[in-house]
């Protein structure tokens, strides 16, 4: 059977897209891989500022920008692999990875200071290299596919403004701005969903999560706002570097979904706990002990020592179903059948 060049290259466009087996460039990474799979995850920027220790992936569909180390990371290296859709580059130096780097454009190394990488180092463009490389250096585009972010969840807060200048204990529900006033108050929150207009913080507090009765889901429809100092407690135990392993891990039942822009400074004591997502604006987060991840459709700064912890409860799309693809091509075929059927005139073979 004859087929016209038109239906031809349509079908090799199906099939390469729903099979396995096509001969393309090969990725770094699935391009169906959580957003929730990484320590830090932006669909734009990433800037690592100094002294930033990350224990996790990192993702950015743009640059990612690595700070001057000054050699006292906490712990003493990064451990995870570090994907750019463009350039990765590190300022300063006295960095350590123990994974694998991979950009699409360029990975650049400062003069001045060795960086050390346990792994492999993947770039499309150019290379600039000052550091020790334990494992392949490799020149190969296109390595880093264009991830998706979770879905946004749709929600109304409620209208009553609450004022904390003192101990409260708030009930999962619908509120407005919920404004901290006074020095060293107390928030108490218990598990369930709690939906605030804002939440903004602009003197030390203590947050209080109490996970014993199920996950706690906090979403602001605008900004949140936290200023130092904030310290955070789980069941009663104060988080920092000394956390329980049974505690960090709850950090995977919390979720902070910011609809605004989000910017939390907890300080050089300070801590946060949970997944920040931040869908629409840019989320920063600055301060000492960070358990759990953060995931921003804008841009992510990030400056302290994070332990990746994926969400239980964030929505994560689905990958594009490979039934999906199998319909597309049976489609396609029943339109060639149609083609040939209809043919008037012989065209010329066309092998593809």
């Amino acid at each position: 059977m004859t087929r016209s060049p038109a239906v031809c290259v349509l079908v090799c466009l199906v099939l390469s897209s729903t099979l396995p087996t096509c001969q393309r460039t090969q990725a770094a990474l699935a391009s169906d891989r959580a957003a929730t799979d990484f320590a830090v995850f932006s669909k734009k920027d990433i800037r690592l500022e100094t002294y930033s220790t990350v224990q996790g992936d990192v993702y950015a569909a743009n640059d990612i920008l690595i700070d001057f180390a000054l050699g006292i990371q906490e712990p003493e290296r990064h451990r995870g692999d570090y994907y750019a859709g463009r350039n990765l580059t590190t300022s300063g130096g006295l960095h350590d990875f123990e994974g694998s780097l991979w950009a699409n454009g360029s990975i650049q190394f400062q003069t001045g200071f060795g960086v050390d990488v346990t792994g492999d180092v993947t770039y499309g463009n150019t290379f600039t290299n000052v550091g020790n490389i334990a494992g392949t250096i490799n020149r190969v585009g296109n390595t880093v596919p264009d991830l998706r972010l979770p879905m946004a969840t749709p929600f109304s807060p409620g209208t009553l403004d609450l004022t904390i200048n003192d101990d409260r204990i708030l009930a999962p529900g619908s509120y407005g701005d919920v404004i901290f006033r006074g020095l060293y108050d107390e928030l108490h929150l218990s598990g369930g969903d709690y939906y605030f207009n804002s939440l903004t913080k602009s003197s030390s507090a203590y947050l209080y999560l109490d996970l014993t009765n199920g996950p706690i889901n906090i979403y602001i429809a605008e900004d949140l706002i936290v200023d130092p100092y904030l310290f955070v407690y789980v069941n009663g135990v104060p988080i920092g570097a000394s956390t329980p392993l049974s505690i960090q891990q709850l950090a995977s039942d919390v979720l902070f979904e910011v609809h605004g822009e989000a910017i939390v400074e907890t300080g050089g004591i300070g801590s946060f706990f949970g997944t920040l997502f931040t869908p629409f604006g840019d989320a920063t987060l600055r301060g000492r002990d960070f358990y759990g991840s953060v995931i921003s459709g804008g841009a992510v700064n990030l400056e302290g020592y994070i332990v990746h912890y994926p969400s239980n409860t964030l929505a994560v799309p689905e990958p594009p179903s490979t039934f999906a693809g199998m319909v597309a091509a049976v489609l396609v075929l029943g339109f060639i059948s149609r083609e040939t059927r209809l043919r008037r005139a012989p065209s010329p073979a066309l092998n593809c």
